[in-house]
């Protein structure tokens, strides 16, 4: 089963390439691609911060799936694009046959106060991320519980989450864990490293499944 795979705000396909290449073993086609106004992508520059929230990035994986010609596959994403994968899944498009979501970012109670940061950033023009982009990151929330749940009732998802990280609070997936009939939660407990050396198997466990039509036990 192919994976297309997403980053985080602010970082670039090859960033997220390093450990999609460690998890993705065997033959696998695995897709990484630059989120719109990052990396290589182009055509954003004068584009209002509506265009870079996350529910507007949400249409990009089925456009990116179309130009290589994938027919089915699992919608990966860290971050930014995991909360744009999200707003992918409100779509029930059968294309789909599984999520991950990886380090989900602040959202609802949590979301206002790292809104005003990434705003302030954004005034600021400091940093190499277009002010757009960060405004519309500033602009965007995950949707409200009750849009997501019973959405998914048989689409396996994988909520992958670290203790200790204030931008990716675990209160997310532990909430999205409870609105996804099918989700498996993993939380890890070495923070950043545990990105590096836990998350790849145990994203390519999840794949496995994937492939043999059965998902890993919630944790």
């Amino acid at each position: 089963m192919p994976i297309i795979f997403g980053h985080g705000l602010t970082r670039c396909k090859e960033h997220q390439a390093k450990y999609c290449d460690q998890a993705m073993l065997d033959e696998r086609v695995v897709v990484v691609y630059d989120a719109r106004g990052h990396g290589e992508s182009s055509g954003w520059e004068e584009s209002p911060p509506e265009v870079f929230t996350w529910e507007e990035q949400a249409g990009d994986v089925f456009a990116v799936a179309d130009a290589f010609g994938l027919t089915t596959f699992v919608v990966g994403g860290n971050s930014m694009t995991s909360a744009a994968a999200v707003y992918a899944a409100l779509r029930c498009n059968p294309r789909v046959a599984g999520f991950v979501f990886c380090r989900l970012p602040t959202a609802w109670d949590t979301r206002k106060a790292r809104q005003g940061s990434l705003l302030k950033a954004a005034v600021s023009g400091e940093g190499s991320t277009p002010s757009n982009v960060l405004a519309g990151a500033a602009m965007s929330d995950l949707p409200e519980p009750k849009a997501l749940e019973g959405r998914l009732p048989s689409v396996p998802v994988l909520l992958l989450s670290t203790h200790d990280d204030p931008v990716h609070p675990v209160a997310t997936p532990e909430t999205m864990a409870q609105l996804f009939p099918s989700a498996t939660l993993v939380i890890c407990n070495n923070g950043k490293d545990s990105i590096k050396r836990e998350f790849p198997g145990i994203i390519r466990d999840f794949m496995c499944q994937v492939d043999g039509g059965t998902h890993v036990s919630g944790t």
